[in-house]
């Protein structure tokens, strides 16, 4: 028995709702329980035309108030779910207690999500993900963007570059920061990996992550790879903060 199959029998994502943990069976959607899928807020509805953040339903404008009033790296931003309530316990579940499990039906989440773009022109050559430091990594048990951009690219069949991007910082927590001192705190914290350099040139990435917030650390990694001579840089997220 493979290594995977036995982690389902220990592990299984097929019987109870990540969420509420209500019985489900394996023809659950995403490993929510009908109740849940109702209740979780997914980005199919107005969202930001640059970061993917689901748009107030009066907004003025197809941008969110973070993207009208400074630029961002990256190409264009695409996400899954509005970083909620109950989104963001089943994010710290998958995080931050060792229930690496969910990757399988998270990584689903997020296929169905870029297929919509892909069936719509998008190219991406590469994927890749936002790395951890070997600290924080060895605290966790795993990236758990890692995770989710692996996932992805067994469904959709595009190579992921796992170790382009390099954590060369440990850094504090984000959350409760400011836009100013989340700049300061990501100051020299990634480097590009010079030996697959040539690999991206002239390349269109995408980068996984697990949360989009202000848009500071993907921003870091995407101008390093533009840097570096990538063409075209996107990220998409699971979760995503709504915008103002």
């Amino acid at each position: 028995m493979r290594i995977a199959e036995l982690l389902k029998i220990i592990f299984p994502d097929s019987i109870y709702c990540f969420s509420c943990n209500s019985i489900i069976d394996s023809s659950s959607l995403y490993g929510l329980c009908d109740s849940c899928m109702e209740k979780f807020n997914f980005a199919n509805k107005k969202t930001c035309e640059k970061c993917g953040k689901i748009l107030w339903e009066d907004g003025f404008s197809g941008r969110c108030k973070d993207c009208r009033n400074q630029d961002h790296d990256f190409d264009k931003g695409y996400t899954c779910l509005m970083y909620g309530l109950m989104e963001r316990k089943v994010l710290k579940r998958f995080k931050y207690c060792g229930e690496s499990y969910m990757k399988d039906k998270l990584s689903v989440l997020l296929y169905d999500r870029l297929k919509i773009e892909l069936n719509k022109g998008l190219i991406i050559d590469y994927l890749t993900c936002v790395p951890i430091h070997r600290r924080k990594k060895a605290e966790r048990g795993y990236n758990q963007a890692e995770l989710l951009a692996k996932g992805l690219s067994r469904l959709t069949g595009i190579e992921m570059l796992s170790r382009i991007l390099v954590r060369e910082k440990y850094t504090v927590p984000m959350s409760g920061l400011s836009k100013e001192m989340r700049k300061t705190n990501l100051r020299e914290a990634f480097s590009v990996n010079k030996d697959w350099k040539t690999m991206i040139e002239g390349k269109n990435i995408l980068i996984v992550d697990d949360v989009y917030t202000t848009g500071a650390t993907l921003d870091a990694c995407a101008g390093l790879l533009k840097e570096e001579g990538a063409s075209s840089v996107y990220v998409l997220t699971l979760m995503a903060g709504r915008s103002n």
